[in-house]
Parts: C-alpha cells; sequence; structure tokens
C-alpha cells in the first residue's frame, strides 16, 4: 500500500504504510521482511527528494537482503542506492555502485541484476558526458533484459 500511495501521490498516508511496515518487519526480524520493508521506504524517501536517507535506508535493505542470501532483493537495493547518489551529484559513488550491481548479477547469473547495474552504468555515464560510453551500456542493458521474464 506504501508503493501505491507514493505513486498516486499521498505521500503522508504512504509514510504511515512504510513506517509500520518496517516496525513490523523491525519486531519479527525475518531479514526478507526487513529488506523489503526498508526498500520500500527508500523508494519513498526518493520520491520525496530525500536521496542521502534513501542510500541510508538502501543500505540497510542491502545488509537484510546479504543475511537472507536474495539476490534479487540485494540487487534492487543497490541500485536504487546507484540512482539516489548520481542524484545527489555523486557521480563516482554512483558508477562505483552501478559496477557493484553489475557484479552482484554477473557473479549470481542473475541477468536483471545485472542489467540494472548496466541502467545505472549507463545513466551515470551520461550524467557526467560520457554519451558514447552511456548509449554502449544502455544498449547493453537493453539486451541483458529483454530476456528476462519479469514485467
Amino acid at each position: 500500500m506504501g508503493l501505491t500511495c507514493d505513486f498516486i501521490p499521498l505521500f503522508a498516508l504512504a509514510e504511515r504504510y512504510h513506517g509500520r511496515a518496517v516496525a513490523w518487519a523491525e519486531r519479527i526480524q525475518h531479514p526478507l521482511a526487513i529488506g523489503h520493508a526498508y526498500l520500500g521506504m527508500a523508494l519513498h524517501r526518493h520520491c520525496l527528494g530525500d536521496w542521502s536517507k534513501a542510500i541510508e535506508l538502501c543500505r540497510r535493505a542491502s545488509a537484510a537482503y546479504q543475511q537472507a542470501g536474495d539476490l534479487r532483493g540485494l540487487g534492487a537495493a543497490s541500485a536504487m542506492a546507484s540512482w539516489a547518489l548520481g542524484n545527489l551529484g555523486s557521480f563516482e559513488a554512483s558508477l562505483d555502485q552501478s559496477r557493484q550491481t553489475i557484479r552482484q548479477g554477473e557473479d549470481g547469473g542473475d541477468h536483471q541484476v545485472w542489467g540494472w547495474g548496466l541502467l545505472g552504468l549507463a545513466q551515470a555515464l551520461w550524467r557526467i558526458g560520457q554519451l558514447q560510453d552511456a548509449v554502449t551500456h544502455f544498449e547493453h542493458a537493453i539486451s541483458r533484459l529483454r530476456g528476462v521474464p519479469d514485467y
């Protein structure tokens, strides 16, 4: 519900739902629940333009996903952190984070995570004016993600 409210947008209501999700996840101490709750709250903070807080929440989500062994969740949190770093103007950190996401996808054989990393890398390169390299990575991401059956 929090994510739905973020996209309507009904941010105050979204904040309540995300806050409740984090509280419940922390109460039950299940790594996947914690990862999902913090990733949802990170997206909420990103929607509000609070990118520093979004990055912090992505790191909490990443730690929980790592503990749970959930590569897809870890990749999602890593990709969102790269996006937020770019929004802050921390382009080198965004590039590093994207490269980490790419490695996670390659090492885990997960083409979706790998594609997300390539998209983040392309976006960061585009933002710093390396347009030809950005186009190459966008094209590589498209080809990588085209075969992923996740609509």
